[in-house]
């Protein structure tokens, strides 16, 4: 939604004007966010729908504009375009003078360091800065599908000792069948974690939500069952050339369910057009980070941001 101003200007002053992202506004901002390609987490349409909550956005002249209020990642995405590239010196300048108007730090964020340094150029901006706790973790596809390696023998003696324990396990894709059953599994999952922070909480409201509209955004989902009852959970999309992994929900008290969760979800979605698999951020939580430093990643895309 826009207000244009006409009285003091020749050409339209364009106020951007956000709006709260509700379920059915997913498909209208999902072909912009399609068209964006990046490989940053954040700026795909899975993360942006379970972390609807804390996005707000605003479309103009085939333009989207989405405005973060994430704890420590407040600020406003790059431009995206519904074809093309567009002009992204304007559009930066209209987020420019929406945060002079509203009192806010005009923050670029969730860029590589190519666009950190371009948009940097563009309007002689702050240097660059990003917080490590907010880096991808990227694999390489055939380090996950294989495991071989000394480095990687934990992964392995834990997958054989589910498969030995459950030796009748299976994988099912979400439907109509087992939603209940996936369902279940996730309610139990968050009683044993609940956790206070809002963001914890609205995490959970989404994800529930979540399942009942995988199908119509064409989101990748597995479970994995021992007997059955699921034990593990993942949801992901591809993007060109990378599987991104949203979320991986496992019971711990399985021994091998992570593992196993891992390496099943790219043996079924990894296909001949993917390089990598981004796992996402740790978000600085300490347990997190050695779980995904122990796949050993073969780089950390990190994020950067600019005040502009």
């Amino acid at each position: 939604m826009i207000f244009r101003i006409k009285k003091f200007y020749k050409q339209p002053f364009i106020v951007l004007q956000f709006k709260k992202i509700t379920p059915d506004d997913i498909k209208i901002i999902e072909p912009f966010i399609l068209n964006d390609k990046s490989a940053v987490s954040d700026r795909t349409l899975g993360v942006v729908y379970l972390f609807r909550d804390y996005y707000s956005y605003c479309i103009e002249s085939d333009t989207l504009f989405l405005k973060s209020e994430l704890e420590n990642n407040e600020g406003f995405l790059p431009p995206m375009y519904l074809s093309g590239d567009g002009d992204l010196f304007s559009d930066l300048k209209k987020i420019k003078d929406y945060a002079g108007n509203n009192n806010t730090e005009a923050k670029i964020c969730y860029l590589t360091e190519e666009e950190a340094e371009k948009i940097k150029e563009l309007f002689n901006g702050s240097d660059p800065e990003f917080n490590r706790d907010y880096s991808d973790y990227f694999y390489d596809k055939e380090a996950l599908l294989t495991l071989k390696g000394k480095h990687l023998s934990g992964q392995r003696n834990f997958i054989n000792r589910f498969k030995k324990n459950y030796p009748e396990y299976r994988t099912e894709k979400l439907s109509e069948e087992n939603i209940w059953r996936i369902d279940k599994f996730l309610t139990e999952y968050y009683v044993k974690r609940e956790k206070a922070s809002e963001l914890f909480k609205d995490e959970k409201k989404n994800v529930f939500e979540f399942l009942n509209h995988v199908k119509s955004f064409g989101f990748l989902t597995l479970a994995l069952f021992a007997g059955d009852e699921p034990v593990a959970f993942s949801v992901g999309e591809i993007r060109e050339n990378v599987l991104f992994v949203h979320e991986e929900k496992a019971d711990a008290s399985i021994k091998g369910s992570y593992q196993m969760i891992v390496n099943e979800f790219v043996k079924t979605y990894a296909n001949e057009n993917v390089t990598y698999i981004n796992r996402e951020d740790d978000s600085g939580d300490e347990g997190l980070r050695i779980s995904k430093e122990s796949y050993h990643p073969a780089f950390l895309l990190n994020k950067f941001s600019v005040k502009i």
